[in-house]
């Protein structure tokens, strides 16, 4: 029959150890990345051309942005939900 604990020779503290000083220095070493998304800056002028400007303008290119829409309708109709309830917390 098989036992569901874990072995005494193989403490769980030391299974934590272990993933811990395996884990730490990857993270040390990626904290100093350049890394920047450019996903924010997207998402924030999307948000904000559809919060700003009629659904007839979403997706022309003369909206007086450089950021278009790229997605579909039902995507951009739920970012102007989220843009609604940011407005009404925001008052």
């Amino acid at each position: 029959m098989m036992s569901s604990t874990l072995p005494t020779d193989y403490p769980l503290h030391t299974a934590a150890l272990a993933i811990i000083s395996l884990l730490l220095p990857i993270k040390l070493l990626l904290i100093e990345t350049p890394y920047i998304s450019t996903d924010y800056d997207v998402h924030h002028n999307w948000l904000n051309l559809v919060h700003t400007k009629h659904v007839s303008q979403w997706y022309t290119t003369d909206n007086g942005s450089k950021w278009t829409l790229d997605y579909p309708p039902a995507f951009a109709y739920m970012t102007l939900g989220f843009a609604k309830v940011i407005e009404k917390i925001c008052r």
